[in-house]
């Protein structure tokens, strides 16, 4: 038993790396008003539909529009209140995955659709 604990050890290695970058928490409105359809580079696609594209642009890197990739990305929904959908994250695949699986809601209240 003493020698087990006095065995041999391995020294575990803290590496630190630091990095510039900002952080943005972009919201996004998925009420029914975005599903009025308009004219996105000669395409007819509706408003979400646009959001979805610039979003994916900016944060995937199409069109050198790309946010770095040391920057901190969140996702927020907003109907009344914003909501956060996917937290401040580095890997911006996990955030370009809940804007895909983003859709317009269909809630009817006492006053109206939103």
């Amino acid at each position: 038993m003493i020698i087990a604990l006095a065995g041999p050890r391995r020294e575990i290695e803290l590496t630190e790396i630091s990095t510039e970058g900002v952080a943005i928490e972009v919201v996004v409105d998925h009420s029914g008003s975005m599903s009025t359809d308009m004219d996105y580079y000669g395409q007819t696609m509706n408003r979400l539909g646009a959001v979805k594209k610039v979003l994916a642009d900016f944060i995937g890197g199409g069109r050198n529009l790309g946010a770095a990739k040391e920057t901190l990305s969140a996702l927020l929904f907003s109907l009344r209140y914003a909501d956060t959908v996917c937290p401040l994250v580095i890997g911006h695949d996990v955030l370009l995955k809940f804007l895909e699986g983003t859709d317009i809601v269909k809630v009817q209240t006492k006053t109206g659709q939103l």
